[in-house]
């Protein structure tokens, strides 16, 4: 598994969201979180159209991962 810095880069853990590196961290978030949900979504629909029930169940195309993590933004901590 890539974590801290292999993974995210020059990135801090956290930052207050009233300095500049956390008002950067935040508009992050918001361009991420609908990119990214918008991405799930599409997998979902392809796989839809595309595999069978039992294709789906197998998890195939790491189709029930993407509908995992199209039902995960909710909450707080997504920007929307």
């Amino acid at each position: 598994m890539v974590a801290g810095s292999a993974r995210w880069g020059d990135l801090p853990v956290a930052a207050p969201i009233g300095s500049e590196v956390g008002q950067e961290l935040l508009e992050r978030g918001w361009q991420a979180t609908p990119r990214e949900f918008e991405r799930n979504l599409e997998r979902v629909r392809e796989a839809v159209d595309e595999l069978d029930a039992t294709a789906v169940m197998r998890d195939e195309d790491l189709v029930r991962h993407a509908c995992h993590n199209l039902g995960a933004y909710r909450g707080p901590v997504v920007y929307l």
